[in-house]
């Protein structure tokens, strides 16, 4: 039996990128989502959130949303306002009068609809507006001059957008708003709209100062992103360009099958659009699909394989887009009788969610967390400290300068980091640690120095070296030791800081360091207990701190240093906390990323926080994965990003159906490492071609999802 990789057409619609996540849509908090879903996208017209009915409508509506969950849609684009007959409320019937506010109960209902999405797991996507609003058979009403009067569009947006943006502001349930449905066909034809017959034209000027000023109010008041829901990556930036530069935070285009080859998501890459490309105001913002094709195996004729007759086709649509830089699929929907799909969602999504259940799931960061922290002095007592802590970067530094001294020096040494100093002198001030703590520390070391004798020092280099993370924690501290010393010294020093190291000491000395600062992490501290002592020792006091950070990455370097000089001096040292190091030596700099960090200061301590810090997942990814032809039991290449203890394996037929799911137990180094797929497996394993889904764990970090055809002969 052998498994061998083949290069089929397939193989791209079932894996996704495996050294590169998927393209995700930003979302509240710092987090993201890629939606898969579907459009709803009315229950009643016009009239879905009224107090009318409002009790039976909702009974209806969960109904249907707790159907549609349970086949594997978590998003669901909702229009709100249709073609503005009903809603919102208007202090005439036709073009000119102004919008007055909402039916009675209007955003207190949403409220509701969105309380018990966020409680189910599912978030909606409200449509505020929609082409409809032209269409000339409405009789009896006409609101569309929303586009053209100024007048007219404040009060829409100030008595009906405004109120649902503040009443739904932070609600989970919500995941966006789409200004407008589908305006390109209301777009006049001078201007390259889709100008639809039987619709008022409007010119893009208009449609555009339209899309701008709702964005501009949603922005002021609700917190989940916006966008317009396009009609057609023809005017989403393939052909023309509409919506760039207007405060959009991602991009909706449309699919159906008429525009099939030109416009198609799964062969037209988001990065191929104009407003994508570097220098536009909205470069590399997220695009998904928000409405598409209902029943894609019967309906799709484009070129992508495995998608028409596909009795998963829309599954097979959702890997495609996604595999292609699209950041979610919403179809039509689950109201049209004419095109509906709700067969054809049942049960592409829930094996899509089993095969990318960290794609579909809400991704946040790993969250803030707040630690005090009460180091103990054996001098002058303790204080109290917040700890924030950011991530990783270590410049190496090599110095072996040489000046010639002056009687007295002054570096200003400004360093973001993790620190915890340690003071060898007789005013040492000992901490009370404990932690892996991610800490932010900002200090200013100012050292004033009048040596009666000379030594040999120099330098000036500049490393400059900037990392950001997570949580928070603050210690403040301003040491004042104060030490004479007679005598040679040797000093060695060894220190780690992330952000930017700048170098400037001015003295004039006879001595020759040699030293390798490293530098890593990034911070803020601040409070302050003093301390004074004369020690008698013949060295001054040396600092050195080290602290260790939860990050990921977490790539590593070194540094020691050991300048020595002699000198004859009466040395006073103060310091005070800010951020960023700065010191002078002639040096050759490299950086190299690394977690832990090491820095030296005048005092010591170590932070020992009361409550834990969140620490980083250090999760293994799987960076390639290739099984190779054997003629023994099945044995698969892979390629990790971190040692790995488990792997977990899931096996699916070529339909989508999920066959097995294994779980194995070993030790797999970073780099290159091989695993041999158990008999179990292979016994269940198809002939022909099948699916192979893998991650790497270590302890409870799991890595991505990544994927390869199998095939068994």
């Amino acid at each position: 039996m052998k498994l061998i990789l083949k290069a089929l057409a397939l193989a791209c619609l079932l894996t996704p990128l495996s050294a590169q996540a998927e393209t995700r849509i930003p979302w509240l908090n710092g987090c993201t989502v890629w939606p898969l879903g579907c459009n709803f996208a009315w229950n009643q017209w016009g009239t879905d959130f009224s107090n009318s009915n409002w009790a039976s409508n909702w009974a209806t509506d969960q109904s249907d949303l707790t159907t549609m969950y349970n086949d594997g849609v978590r998003v669901v684009r909702w229009w709100v306002f249709t073609d503005f007959g009903s809603s919102p409320t208007w202090s005439g019937t036709g073009n000119g009068s102004t919008c007055t506010g909402l039916p009675a109960g209007w955003a207190a209902n949403m409220v509701t609809a969105a309380n018990w999405a966020s409680a189910k797991g599912m978030k909606f996507y409200f449509c505020f507006s929609s082409f409809d609003m032209g269409n000339t058979a409405n009789t009896g009403w006409a609101h569309d001059d929303v586009i053209s009067n100024a007048t007219t569009r404040n009060s829409f947006i100030n008595n009906a957008v405004v109120p649902i943006c503040q009443a739904l502001k932070g609600n989970q349930g919500v995941f966006g708003y789409d200004i407008i449905n589908e305006p390109e066909w209301i777009i006049q034809s001078s201007d390259n709209g889709g100008a639809t017959s039987g619709y008022r034209q409007n010119s893009l000027a208009n449609l555009q100062a339209y899309v701008k000023a709702m964005a501009t109010a949603i922005h002021a008041n609700a917190d989940q992103p916006c966008s317009v829901g396009s009609a057609s990556l023809k005017w989403n930036g393939k052909d023309y360009n509409f919506w760039q530069g207007l405060g959009l935070d991602f991009f909706d285009a449309h699919f159906y099958d008429w525009m099939v080859p030109y416009y198609d998501p799964t062969t037209v890459a988001p990065s191929t659009l104009t407003w994508y490309k570097t220098g536009s105001p909205d470069a590399g913002k997220p695009i998904f699909v928000g409405e598409s094709i209902s029943t894609p195996n019967s309906q799709y004729t484009g070129a992508t394989s495995g998608i028409a007759g596909n009795a998963n086709a829309q599954q097979a649509l959702a890997i495609a887009v996604m595999n292609n830089g699209y950041s979610g699929i919403l179809p039509w929907a689950w109201t049209d009788s004419a095109n509906n799909c709700q067969a054809s969602i049942t049960p592409s999504w829930g094996n899509f969610i089993t095969a990318y259940p960290n794609v579909v799931a809400v991704q946040c960061p790993s969250g803030s967390a707040t630690s005090t922290i009460t180091p103990t002095r054996s001098s002058t007592p303790s204080s109290t400290a917040n700890a924030t802590f950011s991530s990783t970067i270590t410049p190496s530094v090599t110095a072996s300068p040489s000046r010639t001294a002056t009687p007295s020096s002054t570096v200003n040494a400004t360093f973001s980091s993790t620190i915890t100093p340690s003071a060898s002198s007789s005013p040492s001030r000992t901490a009370t640690p404990s932690s892996t703590a991610n800490a932010s520390f900002s200090s200013t070391t100012t050292l004033s120095s009048t040596p009666t004798a000379s030594r040999t020092a120099s330098a000036s280099s500049t490393a400059t070296s900037t990392v950001t993370s997570g949580p928070s924690s603050t210690d403040s501290a301003t040491p004042s030791p104060s030490s004479t010393a007679t005598a040679s010294r040797t000093a060695s020093a060894s220190s780690t800081a992330t952000s930017t190291v700048t170098s400037g000491p001015s003295s004039t000395d006879s001595a020759t360091p040699t030293a390798s600062p490293t530098a890593s992490s990034t911070g803020t501290t601040g409070a302050s207990p003093t301390e004074t002592s004369t020690p008698s020792a013949s060295p001054s006091p040396t600092a050195s701190s080290t602290s260790t950070l939860s990050a990921s990455p977490s790539p590593s370097s070194t540094a020691s240093g050991s300048p020595t000089s002699t000198a004859s001096a009466t040395p006073s040292f103060s310091s005070t906390a800010t951020a960023a190091l700065s010191f002078t030596a002639s040096a050759t700099l490299t950086a190299t990323p690394s977690a832990t960090a090491t820095s030296s200061a005048l005092a010591s301590f170590t932070a020992s926080p009361t409550s834990a810090a969140p620490t980083a997942s250090g999760a293994p990814r799987i960076l390639k994965v290739v099984p190779l032809p054997n003629p023994g039991p099945g044995e698969l290449r892979l390629q990790l990003s971190a040692p790995a203890d488990r792997l977990e394996l899931r096996i699916y037929s070529t339909g989508y159906t999920l066959i097995g799911a294994w779980t194995l137990q070993g030790s797999w180094p970073q780099g290159w490492g091989q695993a041999l797929l158990p008999s179990s497996l292979l016994a269940k394993l198809p002939e022909g071609l099948s699916y192979l889904r893998i991650r790497a764990s270590r302890g409870t970090a799991s890595g991505a999802w990544v994927g390869t055809p199998l095939f068994k002969r």
